[in-house]
């Protein structure tokens, strides 16, 4: 939920600003997420519950990579099959999907816009195996390596 993302912070938000001259009303209209700035310091997270075992996962398809091997694909556009172990906050309104270890110890899924999801990403994803395709790639900042998600089309739960 978008109340969820920004609760206790402090945003800067770019864009037009309007008068509803009828009530006074002082507006703005968000038409794309680059026009919010998540400031400060982010509410400290709660203590994590107790890591699930993850099921065994099933056999990838041929070509698929498991999470271990992407760790070692950075550069490569490739379908990546694990389970997921958690969903942390990213970066801004990100959310990212840890496969196959705590975050920055497996690979991570950034989900650039959780809200073209139906549902919530734990109830989606966390303790099932999935399989992602996209391009994998080193983060410049912090030297994870991690794959973009930008359509939901790209996330597929293996049964």
């Amino acid at each position: 939920k978008l109340e969820d993302i920004f609760k206790g912070k402090t945003i800067t938000v770019t864009g037009e600003i309007t008068v509803d001259h009828r009530t006074e009303a002082i507006e703005m209209t968000v038409e794309d997420t680059s026009q919010v700035l998540i400031e400060g310091v982010p509410i400290a997270k709660p203590e994590p519950a107790p890591e699930p075992e993850p099921a065994p996962a099933p056999a990838p398809d041929a070509g698929d990579l498991t999470w271990e091997e992407a760790l070692e694909s950075a550069g490569e556009t490739a379908t990546v099959t694990g389970p997921i172990i958690e969903v942390c906050p990213g970066y801004q309104t990100q959310m990212k999907l840890s496969m196959g270890a705590p975050e920055g110890e497996g690979f991570n899924i950034v989900i650039m816009d959780p809200t073209q999801f139906d549902g919530e990403l734990e109830d989606l994803y966390v303790g099932k195996t999935i399989s992602v395709t996209g391009e994998i790639a080193e983060n410049a900042w912090t030297g994870l390596i991690e794959m973009s998600v930008t359509d939901p089309s790209q996330v597929v739960v293996q049964e």
